[in-house]
């Protein structure tokens, strides 16, 4: 088995003869397992450098790395809220600002609000398609979208 140290850069999977192939991308080298749990573990540390196990295999002139394990390299810090730091002294004396409301805070025009429903609606309608069966022409995606959008808008 040999290790490597390298940013867990893109994960993805793919349908072959033999299954469900899992890969991951670290240093633009592509790992790859049919262990769906060894690729569930490394998925926290996306982004981040970590230490990746694997063995090489050789066929048809292709080298192929099969992902053994992952495990953290250095202080890891896992996805979520972060741990606050302690500021050595004492605290600094707040500066007093004026509150700006975000661009996203102001009230919406009713063309941006019928954009923003349509972009949901198509959204919401290529995720529905993942659980239906049978016609999945763009016409149908288009058809589940116009639903959607008669819902939201009312």
């Amino acid at each position: 088995m040999e290790t490597v140290v390298a940013t867990l850069e893109q994960f993805g999977t793919r349908q072959t003869q033999a299954g469900e192939v899992f890969t991951l991308k670290a240093g633009g080298v592509e790992y790859s397992t049919f262990r769906r749990e060894i690729w569930e573990q490394a998925a926290p540390y996306a982004l981040q450098t970590a230490r990746i196990n694997y063995s090489t295999t050789s066929k048809n002139g292709r080298v192929y790395r099969n992902l053994e394990g992952v495990e953290p390299v250095g202080a890891f810090e896992p996805l979520g809220q972060p741990t606050p730091t302690p500021m050595p002294g004492p605290m600094p004396t707040p500066i007093p600002s004026v509150a700006i409301a975000p661009d996203y805070a102001r009230p919406k025009h009713p063309d941006d609000r019928r954009d923003i429903a349509r972009a949901v609606a198509l959204d919401k309608a290529v995720l529905t398609l993942a659980y239906v069966e049978g016609d999945r022409s763009p016409a149908a995606i288009i058809g589940m979208a116009n639903y959607y959008f008669d819902w939201l808008v009312g």
